[in-house]
C-alpha cells in the first residue's frame, strides 16, 4: 500500500462520486443477462465461475446498499431512516405494480377481461406492493414464454428491506463500531458457510422464509455482501484507496475464476472495487446529477418490458436483439419514474441531513429469474 493513500473516508468527502452510474450499469447488467434465460438461451457470464451476470449485479448493488445505508443509519435518527426507506422504495413500487395489474396484464392475457378482473390472482399480485408478499404471475400472462413471471427481479426486494430493517438494531446493540463490525461479517460469513456446506442449501433448496418470500440462502449470500460493504464504512478513515489495491484485486479475479475458492474471492475483491470506482475514477458524476438515479426504475421496469417483448414477437427473439430493443425502453421509463415519481416522492423524507455532505444511498436492486 502506498504511505499517503487516500483513505475511503477522505476521498468520500473531498470528491463527487459514481455511486449513481455504478447502480445504472448493474441494472442494465441484470437487464443483459436476463435477456438469455427469458428467452431459453445459456447465460455467457455464468462461465467466470462468479455467477450470472444477474448475480453479480445484485452482489454490487448490495454492497453499495450496505455502504451507503449504513451512512444513513448512523447519521439520522430512527425515524427519518425509515421514512427516507419508504419513500425511497415504495411509490415506485406501487406506481410499477399498478402498471403490470391493470395495464399490463389486460393486455396481454389470455383470458377474457371479465375472467381476468375476477381472478383472485389478479388482486393478489398487488399485494407485491408490501415486498414481503411479492406474487410473480397474473392470471393468463406470460404463460407460454420459457418464464411464466410477470416480473422476476422484484424478489431481492425483500432481501434488502430485510437488511434496512435488521441495521437499526445493530446501531442499538452497539454491533456498527469499529471495534466490533468486524464481528458481524465473521458471523454472517460462518452462517452462510454453515448453511452451504452442512445444511446443504443452495439455489435449488434455498432454505426456509425468514422474511415472507424472503429464504436463508439468497439471504445470507446477499446479506455478506451487504455487510462487508458496512465494514467498509464504518472503517473508512483506515482503508486506503489506490490503484495498486485495486489491480491486485483484479488478479485475484482472474486467477479465482473458475476454481473452488472463487465464492470466496468475490467477496473479498468486489466490494472494494465497487468502492475505488465509485470514489476514485471519475466518470461525470455531474452528467448523473443531471439525468438522475436512473437504476431503481430500471430495475423495477426491464423484467416486464423483455417479458412484453418476447410475447410480442412470439417468441422468437434473440437474446441480444432483446437486449437493443429492451434498453431504450426501460431507460426511458426510468427516467420518467424518477422525475415523475421518485424524485418528488424524496421531498417527504424530511428530518435532519447526514453528519457529511450526502451523496445518493438508494436501494436496487437485484434480481434472478423466478417462474
Amino acid at each position: 500500500m502506498e504511505q499517503n493513500s487516500p483513505t475511503i473516508a477522505t476521498t468520500f468527502t473531498s470528491m463527487p462520486n459514481n455511486f449513481d452510474l455504478l447502480r445504472l450499469c448493474a441494472a442494465l447488467l441484470v437487464l443483459f443477462s436476463h435477456s438469455f434465460p427469458l428467452t431459453g438461451f445459456a447465460e455467457p457470464i455464468a462461465r467466470s465461475g462468479y455467477g450470472d451476470g444477474g448475480s453479480l449485479a445484485v452482489s454490487i448493488f448490495f454492497a453499495i446498499s450496505g455502504f451507503l445505508v449504513t451512512r444513513s443509519v448512523l447519521s439520522r435518527d430512527f425515524t427519518t431512516y425509515f421514512v427516507a426507506r419508504a419513500v425511497r422504495i415504495l411509490p415506485a413500487l406501487a406506481v410499477v405494480v399498478l402498471l403490470q395489474a391493470l395495464v399490463l396484464g389486460p393486455i396481454f392475457t389470455t383470458l377474457t377481461l371479465n375472467d381476468y378482473f375476477s381472478s383472485h390472482a389478479t388482486y393478489s399480485h398487488l399485494k407485491s406492493v408490501f415486498i414481503f408478499n411479492i406474487h410473480f404471475q397474473l392470471p393468463g400472462v406470460f404463460q407460454t414464454l420459457p418464464h411464466h413471471s410477470v416480473n422476476g427481479s422484484l424478489w431481492t426486494l425483500p432481501l434488502e428491506v430485510a437488511c434496512y430493517l435488521i441495521l437499526p438494531f445493530l446501531v442499538i446493540g452497539r454491533i456498527l463500531k469499529p471495534l466490533v463490525a468486524w464481528l458481524l461479517v465473521l458471523a454472517t460469513a460462518v452462517a452462510l458457510t454453515v448453511s452451504v456446506h452442512w445444511a446443504g442449501l443452495g439455489w435449488t433448496k434455498p432454505g426456509p422464509a425468514l422474511f415472507g418470500s424472503a429464504s436463508t440462502y439468497p439471504f445470507l449470500k446477499y446479506a455478506l455482501f451487504f455487510v462487508i460493504g458496512s465494514a467498509l464504512w464504518i472503517y473508512r478513515s483506515a482503508i486506503p484507496l489506490n490503484a495498486g489495491a485495486a489491480a491486485c484485486c483484479f488478479v485475484l479475479l482472474y486467477a479465482g475464476s473458475n476454481t473452488f475458492i472463487a465464492p470466496a474471492i468475490l467477496y473479498l475483491t468486489l466490494p472494494y472495487l465497487v468502492i475505488y470506482f465509485a470514489l476514485s475514477v471519475p466518470v461525470a458524476p455531474s452528467t448523473m446529477k443531471r439525468l438522475g438515479d436512473l437504476s431503481y426504475g430500471a430495475y423495477l421496469y426491464a423484467f416486464p418490458v423483455q417479458q412484453s417483448l418476447i410475447q410480442i414477437s412470439g417468441g422468437s427473439i434473440a437474446p441480444l436483439r432483446l437486449t437493443a430493443y429492451a434498453l431504450p425502453i426501460v431507460l426511458a421509463l426510468a427516467w420518467l419514474s424518477f422525475h415523475l415519481i421518485e424524485k418528488p416522492a424524496l421531498k417527504f423524507k424530511g428530518g435532519r441531513a447526514p453528519r457529511e455532505p450526502r451523496t445518493a444511498d438508494l436501494p436496487v436492486p437485484p434480481i434472478r429469474v423466478v417462474s
